[in-house]
C-alpha cells in the first residue's frame, strides 16, 4: 500500500494505468498540473479517498477518465466540464453525493458516463437526456423518483453520519459507541487494510468480546492486523479471536520487563501510616510531577481532597468521572496547574505526558500486568523516572507476585 506521488515522471505520458492496487489517499492535485497531455488516466479498483480536486480540470486532453471502485467522497467539481474531448468518465462505486452538474452532462463528446453505486441526489434536464439515451447510468444512487436506486433507509443513514468521516485516512476509536456510530460502509472505507489494536492484551479479553467481534464483522478480511501491547498474551484462544493467519511476533524486549532506565522502589508501611508516607515522600520529591495509582475511584477523590488541605496541587482522574472533566483533569495536569495526579488503573494505559517524573504505587495492583503499564508511565522514551511502592501487610504478596513477574528484586 502506497499514497499516490503528486508527481509522476514527464509531461508527455499520455497514458497513465494504476489500476486494481492498493493506492489510497486522496488524489494528488500535482497529478493533473504536471501530466496535463494525458490522454487515458485508470485508477479504478484502488483504496483511493478524500474530494476530486479541482484540477482535473486542466487535463483537457483526457479521453478516458476511470476512477471508479474507490472511496472518493464529496461532489463532483465543475471543473470536469473543461475536459471537452472527454468520451469515457466512470466514478462509479464510490461515496460521491450532491447534485449532478449539468455542466458535466452537457459534455459533446461523452459516450459513456457511470455515476452508479454512490449518493447522489438529482440532476437535471440535460443530464436526464443523457440517461434517457442510455450514456449516464445513475443506478444505486439517492435520486427520488427513478428505479433501482437505494432504499431511503440506507440514504439516510449516508447522509446522517458524519461528514468528515468520508475524508479521513486512519480513524482511531476507543469503544464499541464509535464503532456502531460508523458501521458499515464509512468504517469500511477508511480501515480497508490495516486494522491495529493497541493495548491487545485487554482487548482480546472477553469483556470488549462484543466489540470486537463488531469490529472484526465489519472489516474486510483481506487486510493486515497489528497488535501491540507491553504485556501481550500467550493465550491461543484470545489471539485467534483477531483473526490472525500466519502471524509474526515481534518483541521488542522479554515480555514483561521493565525499562533500564526506571529505578524501582518500595516501602513496607503498615496500613494506617499509608497516607502520612505518602505525604512524606511527596514533600521530599516536591517540584517532580508525580502519578499516584490507587485501587478505587472513591481513594482519588479522598487523596487528592488530602492533599489539597495540606497544600498539594493534586487533581483526580477516574472512571467515574465523565469523558469531559477526565480531559480537563489530564490537561491541568499536562499544562503543569497540577504536578499530582491522583488515579486508577484507567490512566495506565494509552497515556503518553512526557514529563512524569514519578510513579507511586498507593495501592499495590492485584493483576501483576497492570504494574507494567503503570510504571510504564515514566521514563518513556529513553528519560529517567522514578517507581516507588508503598506496601503494606494485606499487599505483600501481590507485590512478591510483581518482583516474580518482571524478574527483579526492588530496593527498599
Amino acid at each position: 500500500m502506497t499514497r499516490l506521488p503528486d508527481t509522476i515522471g514527464s509531461g508527455r505520458i499520455l497514458y497513465l494505468t494504476l489500476a486494481n492496487n492498493k493506492f489510497f489517499g486522496p488524489i494528488p492535485r500535482g497529478i493533473a498540473k504536471a501530466l496535463e497531455n494525458l490522454s487515458e488516466i485508470l485508477l479504478l479498483n484502488n483504496l483511493l479517498s478524500g474530494c476530486l480536486p479541482y484540477e482535473l480540470g486542466l487535463l483537457k486532453q483526457a479521453v478516458v477518465f476511470d476512477a471508479g471502485n474507490n472511496f472518493l467522497t464529496g461532489p463532483l467539481p465543475f471543473s470536469l466540464a473543461c475536459l471537452e474531448k472527454l468520451e469515457v468518465l466512470n466514478f462509479a462505486g464510490n461515496l460521491l453525493y450532491g447534485h449532478i452538474p449539468e455542466v458535466l452532462c452537457g459534455l459533446g463528446n461523452l459516450a459513456n458516463l457511470s455515476l452508479s453505486d454512490n449518493y447522489f441526489t438529482g440532476f437535471g434536464p440535460v443530464c436526464w437526456r443523457l440517461i434517457k439515451n442510455g450514456v449516464l447510468d445513475v443506478k444505486k444512487n439517492c435520486i427520488p423518483g427513478l428505479p433501482f436506486q437505494r432504499s431511503v433507509g440506507e440514504c439516510a443513514a449516508f447522509f446522517a453520519r458524519p461528514r468528515w468521516l468520508h475524508l479521513v485516512d486512519l480513524l482511531i476509536m476507543n469503544n464499541s459507541k464509535m464503532l456502531r456510530s460508523v458501521t458499515p460502509t464509512y468504517l469500511d472505507s477508511v480501515m480497508k487494510s490495516e486494522k491495529v489494536l493497541d493495548e491487545a492484551d485487554r482487548l482480546l479479553n472477553e469483556d470488549f468480546e462484543k466489540p470486537i467481534d463488531e469490529l472484526l464483522n465489519v472489516i474486510p478480511r483481506d487486510r493486515r492486523t497489528y497488535l501491540f501491547s507491553a504485556t501481550m498474551t500467550k493465550k491461543v484462544k484470545k489471539l485467534q479471536r483477531a483473526c490472525l493467519k500466519n502471524p509474526v511476533k515481534i518483541e521488542a524486549a522479554s515480555k514483561y520487563s521493565t525499562v533500564d532506565t526506571l529505578k524501582q522502589q518500595y516501602r513496607f508501611v503498615p496500613a494506617k501510616y499509608k497516607e502520612c508516607y505518602l505525604v512524606y515522600i511527596l514533600t521530599e520529591m516536591s517540584g517532580s510531577t508525580s502519578m499516584v495509582f490507587t485501587r478505587t475511584c472513591d481513594a482519588t477523590t479522598l487523596l487528592a481532597y488530602i492533599l489539597r488541605n495540606l497544600g498539594f496541587r493534586a487533581i483526580p482522574i477516574n472512571g467515574h468521572m465523565t469523558q469531559s472533566k477526565r480531559l480537563g483533569a489530564l490537561n491541568k495536569f499536562k499544562a503543569g496547574e497540577c504536578n499530582i495526579l491522583i488515579c486508577t488503573d484507567v490512566a495506565s494505559r494509552g497515556l503518553d505526558i512526557p514529563s512524569v517524573d514519578m510513579v507511586i504505587n498507593y495501592d499495590i495492583p492485584t493483576n501483576s500486568k497492570d504494574y507494567i503499564h503503570r510504571v510504564g508511565r515514566t521514563a518513556r522514551a529513553g528519560r529517567s523516572g522514578v517507581a516507588i511502592s508503598i506496601v503494606n501487610q494485606y499487599e505483600l504478596e501481590w507485590y512478591l507476585q510483581i518482583e516474580k513477574l518482571i524478574g527483579k528484586k526492588h530496593m527498599p
